[in-house]
Parts: structure tokens; sequence; C-alpha cells
């Protein structure tokens, strides 16, 4: 029972962040790549294992040898050689998805060399896994033959072969982790920012947790006399490991989605006055101005990290309604002198937040009565780091005097 209930709870996770990543990547971003594509890969050669490990569970998987029936025993054995190369698929491919979006947001010459050669080195290691997976025995029934001296002779060993691939697993697992820390510690932000974002990069430290774990649950079962019961921890913990790493592959191109969520948590309230008088009113929109983030622009601060919208936040702005006043009037109608003729605005209303163009306020001119525009929009599209927004200053200008 314990083995369907983590394995269901974490492949339907991986499924879950999956969906949302394609999702913020098609429909937020749209700028989906191949790292999706491979995601996707990893996510269905997942759920394949897992499908084997309930017919497995079906055969006796977590019960003792000596209770099964020899039918049962071969049956488990048949569905744990079909089921070990899908296992090592959905990581390799997990591993390829995260490669392959790091060349899409690093530019830097040595850190693509690098990032290549590990690819390379993983579509290596995932053929010699699956292929050899498949062909354990030669012939491949003798992987699930009782005859124990039979599989000696016709199957590779179990524990180097085995112990060699969890072994490559953890060590890529460490060289995608450590990859981007180097160019991450370079970015050019503020201190709790940059930590944020080597944090989300950093997740992969949990892919490395869990495939530890593994080994220490295979090698008690390659040691165990008593195959069909240790098998089910070992089985809970691969499918742990896969689901995972998918997981946590999902993390990074989740940020344009996480930036707009906490974008609409933390929108700034809207500014309260008196409405102005209907003979003197004008409205104009007013969107903000705000210090650009390193997404604003293709190339990072450091002049290599190129950003190809993966980290986009969407579209949107913040728009106001301001209304132009005669201050004389407004003091009349509250008891107060009036002193002086002039004019001045004040914000009535807020309409909505967002951040979808770059915006350049104009200055305002003189004591014009006709509506005023005090933006300006490029017509290209870039994103805002929605976590500095800043609102413009209107209490200098609120209720001055225009001269």
């Amino acid at each position: 029972m314990r083995v369907l209930i983590i394995t269901t709870i974490f492949t339907v996770l991986a499924a879950l962040f999956v969906a949302i990543r394609l999702f913020t990547r098609v429909k937020l971003v749209k700028n989906p790549g191949y790292d999706d594509l491979l995601i996707l890969g990893a996510l269905l050669s997942s759920i394949t294992f897992y499908a084997f490990i309930l017919v497995e569970r079906h055969y006796g998987l977590g019960v003792q040898k000596a209770s099964l029936p020899d039918s049962a025993i071969q049956g488990q054995m048949h569905y744990l050689w079909v089921s070990v190369p899908f296992y090592n698929l959905s990581l390799i491919l997990a591993k390829l998805s995260a490669l392959i979006f790091y060349t899409s947001i690093f530019r830097i010459r040595s850190f693509l060399i690098v990032t290549y050669i590990t690819m390379g080195f993983l579509v290596i290691a995932g053929l010699w896994m699956v292929l050899s997976g498949f062909v354990f025995c030669v012939p491949v029934h003798e992987f699930w033959s009782l005859n124990t001296a039979s599989r000696l002779k016709h199957c590779l060993p179990e524990g180097p072969v085995w112990f060699t691939n969890a072994g490559i697993q953890i060590f890529t697992d460490v060289v995608i982790l450590i990859l981007p820390m180097p160019v991450l510690s370079r970015l050019r932000l503020p201190k709790r920012q940059r930590a944020g974002i080597m944090l989300v990069f950093g997740v992969g430290i949990f892919v490395i947790a869990t495939s530890s774990a593994r080994v220490y649950e295979l090698s008690i079962m390659i040691r165990g006399h008593d195959f069909t019961k240790t098998n089910a921890e070992a089985a809970v913990w691969s499918s742990l490991e896969a689901n995972v790493s998918i997981i946590c592959a999902c993390l990074p191109p989740l940020h344009p989605l996480i930036s707009r969520i906490f974008s609409f948590c933390f929108r700034p309230q809207p500014l309260h006055s008196s409405p102005a008088s209907k003979s003197h009113s004008h409205t104009t929109n007013l969107t903000s101005s705000r210090k650009p983030s390193v997404y604003d622009n293709h190339y990072g601060p450091d002049g290599g990290i190129f950003y190809n919208e993966a980290f986009y936040a969407g579209p949107g702005s913040y728009t106001a309604s301001i209304a132009k006043i005669g201050t004389n009037e407004d003091e009349r109608e509250s008891g107060g002198s009036a002193a002086g003729s002039g004019e001045g605005i004040r914000v009535v209303r807020e309409l909505r937040v967002g951040s979808d163009s770059v915006v350049v306020p104009t200055v305002m001119s003189g004591t014009e009565d006709h509506d005023f525009e005090m933006e300006q929009r490029n017509p290209s599209t870039v994103e805002w780091d929605l976590g500095d927004f800043e609102f413009p200053d209107y209490k200098e200008r609120m209720n001055a005097a225009l001269s």
C-alpha cells in the first residue's frame, strides 16, 4: 500500500508541474522550446515506469518471496526488466531538458562548451542505460529465469552495472547543479534577488539526495536474499528520483508565472482624493515609471546572459485616472481662503496593474487646458521585474499650482 500511495502522489505532482510549465511557456511566455518537449518525454517515461510498478505490485511486489508462487516471481521479474529502461530514460530526458534550458539563457562561451560536453555525455550514457537495460540478458528471457546459475551465465552482473548507472546519474546531477552557479553569482543584482534566483536553480540538491537514498535501498536489494520484498523500497525511491528530477527541472522556467502571481498579491494600493469639479476636469492615463531589471535586456549586466524571453512575465501596465482641477474653486467649496489662481492635478482612482510596455513619462507642460498624455510607449514589448514595482511620485505634484 505504501508503494502505491507514494508513487501515485509524486507521479501526479510531476504531471502537474509539467502541465503548469507548458502553460507558462506556451500561453504566458509564448516561447516554447525543445526543453519543453524533452520534459514531456521524461514525464511520459515516468508514467510508463509507474504503470509497470503497479503491474509488479499485482505480482507480489513487497511480498516475501517464500509466500509467492513461481509464476508470480517470474511475472514480477519480467516487468522489472521492462521498467528499468524507462526509469533511466526519464532521468536522462529531464537532465537534457534542464541543460537545453540553460543554453537558452546563458550565452557565455565557456559555459556553453561545458554544457554541450555534458549533454553529449548524457546522450551516450542514456543510450547505454536504455539499451543495456533491454539486453541485460542474452537471451532476454533469462532475466526472469528462476535458475540462478543460468542467469549468472547469460546476464550482466547486476551490482556493478546498476551501481555504475546510479553513480553516473548522481555525478551528472552534481554537474547540472553546479554549472550555472558561477554565472548567477556574478549577476549585478541585489543580494536577496540574486540569492532567490540561485535558490531556484539550486533545487537540484533534492535530486541528489533522492538518488543517494535510492543507492542505499538498491544495495539492500542486491545483497538481500528476498528479492521480491526488498525490491519494493527500491521501486519507491526510483519513482521518487524520476519525478523529483522532473519537478526540479520545471521550476526555473516557471519564473514568469511565479512573478505574475506575486505581483498580483502585492499590487500597490490606489491613491484616493476628493473628486474634481466637472467644469475643470480633464483626464489622462499615467503609466508607471520604474527601474528596469536585468530581465529587460536580452543580455544581462555581465554581458553573458541571454534571456530570450525565458523569464518574460506577461503583458499588463499600471494606469490611473488623473483629473486637472481649479484649486481656487476647490478651496471655496471647502471653506478655505482663495489665495492664488493656479490649477493642480489630483489622482481620482486606480484602474489596473500589470506590465506590458516600456513607458517613459514626459514632463507636464505649462497651463494647457486640453487633455494631455503623460506617457509614450515603445512598440517593442519587454519584460519588467515586478518585484520592485514603484509608483511615480504623485505627492509632489498633487494640488501643486501650475504656473
